[in-house]
């Protein structure tokens, strides 16, 4: 065998891996075209859905795309993100319903207090160890669901709470399975 013939063996990758690439990039193209799509719709029904999407982080591109649509709801839900870009607050500012459930958040963004039209938010099923104060900030927000987290601390933070100004929110704060 001549040097020339073994360095190009041991520079290609295995069949295997080149396989395993192939089909990473096909899977990612798929999530793409899935979340092209899901804007798209949304742009006519005002309520954008990008549950499921295997997405890690919101791409720049879903703010470029829905940059002249007035959204109600954006569902974030089933994914494997660890924290919403500050960006969503500013550039969603019309939002009644946010679904981050099911994913691996531990904070919100100090500019989710920007959505000042949220009635409902969703961050059941993550990884809070803390419960975002933030959300008391929130001053149109009625429905809170932060189920299955590791908050601690619920019912000290709870008794301390002006009941005139969070009673709403008081009645549909839902924190069961926490610490």
């Amino acid at each position: 065998m001549r040097f020339e013939e073994a360095s190009e063996i041991a520079v290609s990758p295995p069949i295997g891996q080149l396989d395993e690439l192939m089909m990473r990039t096909k899977r990612a193209g798929v999530a793409v075209t899935r979340v092209v799509g899901r804007c798209r719709d949304a742009q006519d029904s005002r309520d954008l859905d990008l549950s499921d999407c295997e997405l890690a982080q919101v791409p720049d591109a879903v703010f470029h795309l829905m940059r002249q649509t007035d959204l109600s709801k954006c569902d974030l839900s089933f994914n494997s993100m660890t924290k919403i870009p500050a960006k969503l607050a500013t550039n969603f500012v019309t939002l009644t319903d946010l679904n981050i459930s099911h994913n691996r958040m531990t904070k919100l963004p100090d500019q989710i207090a920007q959505l000042t039209n949220l009635l409902r938010l969703d961050i059941s099923h993550n990884s809070f160890s803390n419960f975002p104060y933030v959300v008391f900030g929130l001053t149109k927000i009625v429905q809170v669901n932060a189920e299955q987290n590791q908050i601690s601390g619920m019912e000290h933070m709870l008794l301390f709470l002006p009941k005139k100004e969070f009673g709403d929110i008081l009645y549909n704060l839902f924190v069961d399975y926490n610490k």
